[in-house]
């Protein structure tokens, strides 16, 4: 009898999780859409698992971590669960070049003259709140050095509300930036790790508020980045030079990390309000690594 290949076990035990899953659902009475999800959710995690630990000669493998390729189990030209260095379907895949021209971090945009663009416009939070880009959007501008990534963002925003310091600022407008360090090594984790690094910028009140910089994740601190502002007639343009270090990571040309980012917006003058946001990560959800997008490092 000819012995079942990997790829059998992986159909049928992948078929017994999800009908085990479905049943518990059933059990359990699931009836608000976040049950479910969170059921589905477990589920995959422990497909994911499972694909990265299992092996050929174990019946209740879901895939193998790997197949050499010609061999019997190497159908389709091979099985492998590593993880790739990029998340499709998380927006723009961003190729960063290094900097160059002289850069002052003033607010004023246009000094580095090798930079990558990306639009800040997709709605990912506050929907019902935010109007079109009218309201909210941006174009940033990114390059890097071996220490610091470079950030300006000429932003759109119709009413400028900026109260608060800290770690409170991201009710007001702000930019924020995510890095995920370890793309890789954690892909699909969608619980965020100590290399998953998330800073507010803030562009400040342009009154007796000046622009500042706070980490919310790994843990909350003030954070210490080059930065300024300026108030323009559409909004306000936004320069940093965020340290490498800050960032936990050590660049090197055709590095990849995860990437993404945002801008907040509080129409509320006068109050403390997170109205709505947008990015270039359309499914963009703060606290989950696996919704941002991807950066690399270019040489040159």
């Amino acid at each position: 009898m000819t012995r079942p290949s990997a790829k059998m076990w992986a159909l049928w035990a992948l078929g017994g999780v999800l009908v085990a899953a479905a049943l518990a659902c059933n059990a359990a009475g699931l009836r608000s859409d976040e049950g479910t999800q969170a059921t589905v959710a477990a589920v995959y995690a422990t497909i994911t698992a499972q694909a990265m630990t299992a092996s050929p000669d174990d019946p209740d493998a879901i895939a193998t971590a790997t197949v050499e390729p010609g061999s019997e189990d190497d159908e389709e030209g091979g099985l492998t669960p590593a993880a790739p260095n990029a998340r499709p379907g998380n927006g723009q895949a961003l190729s960063v070049p290094r900097c160059t021209g002289s850069i002052t971090i003033d607010g004023l945009l246009g000094d580095a003259t090798s930079t990558t663009s990306v639009t800040l416009a997709d709605n990912t939070f506050g929907r019902g709140q935010w109007t079109g880009v009218g309201d909210l959007s941006g174009e940033a501008q990114l390059c890097w050095t071996d220490t610091a990534l470079y950030v300006a963002v000429d932003v759109t925003d119709d009413v400028r509300v900026q109260t608060q310091e800290g770690s409170t600022m991201w009710r007001g407008d702000e930019v924020e930036l995510f890095l995920d360090g370890d793309l890789r090594g954690d892909f699909y984790s969608n619980i965020p790790s100590s290399d998953d690094v998330q800073l507010g910028l803030s562009p400040g009140n342009f009154e007796n508020l000046s622009p500042s910089a706070v980490q919310y994740r790994p843990d909350v601190r003030s954070a210490d980045v080059t930065i300024a502002a300026q108030r323009t007639d559409s909004g306000y343009t936004l320069e940093a030079a965020v340290p490498w270090s800050l960032l936990r990571v050590q660049p090197a040309a055709g590095q990849v990390y995860g990437f993404c980012l945002a801008l907040s917006d509080n129409d509320q003058v006068g109050q403390a309000s997170q109205d709505s946001m947008v990015s270039h990560c359309p499914n963009l959800i703060t606290n989950d690594p696996t919704t941002w997008s991807t950066i690399e490092l270019l040489g040159g």
